[in-house]
């Protein structure tokens, strides 16, 4: 999962979230699958999901596409 989140965005999620300079919730790839697998699971709406997981609703729904698209990479 690392591997194939550095290939897609061309850094670490550590790295982007320094260079963003915001707070994140989600700190690592292994976070951020976890997220992934959990979105799916719970079948939550993106606002409860957000609330759960400390950030807002366009982030929730934006996470879950993000991490996807890293487990879909060959």
């Amino acid at each position: 999962m690392k591997q194939s989140y550095v290939d897609r965005d061309k850094a670490r999620l550590s790295t982007r979230k320094v260079e963003a300079n915001i707070g994140y919730c989600i700190a690592n790839e292994v976070e951020l699958l976890l997220f992934v697998l959990f979105s799916l699971k719970s079948g939550l709406t993106h606002d409860v999901l957000g609330i759960i997981c400390g950030m807002n609703g366009s982030n929730a729904k934006r996470n879950p596409n993000i991490g996807l698209g890293t487990l879909k990479k060959p």
